[in-house]
């Protein structure tokens, strides 16, 4: 069931989805990247609007993903702006008891 909200979830930040998005999100959510380190709902939906509005286009291609327990841990593709460098990156994205997602953390490889 979580491998199915998170692959919901990259499908909708391909798509630019923010409603759908915070639809996901519990309402004490942290985003933590190698440019960010945010911890509050409010945060993170604003810091998701501005870099929607600063791309064109972003196509995400799961390679692996894994769930232990109330994380799941993807290896991911992503392509942005029809660049033909690929963004290797690993998520991790824990969820509390509702399946609502409470934090999640990138890495990029």
């Amino acid at each position: 069931m979580l491998i199915n909200i998170v692959r919901n979830y990259f499908d909708m930040f391909s798509k630019k989805d923010i409603n759908e998005i915070e639809n996901l999100f519990s309402s004490s959510i942290s985003l933590k990247d190698w440019t960010v380190d945010i911890s509050s709902k409010d945060q993170v939906i604003k810091f998701y609007k501005t870099f929607f509005s600063e791309v064109n286009k972003i196509d995400i291609k799961i390679i692996n993903i894994y769930n232990v327990n109330k994380i799941v841990i993807a290896e991911l593709e992503i392509f942005i702006n029809n660049d033909k460098n690929i963004l290797s990156v690993v998520d991790i994205i824990e969820f509390n008891e509702d399946n609502k997602i409470i934090s999640i953390k990138a890495f990029k490889g």
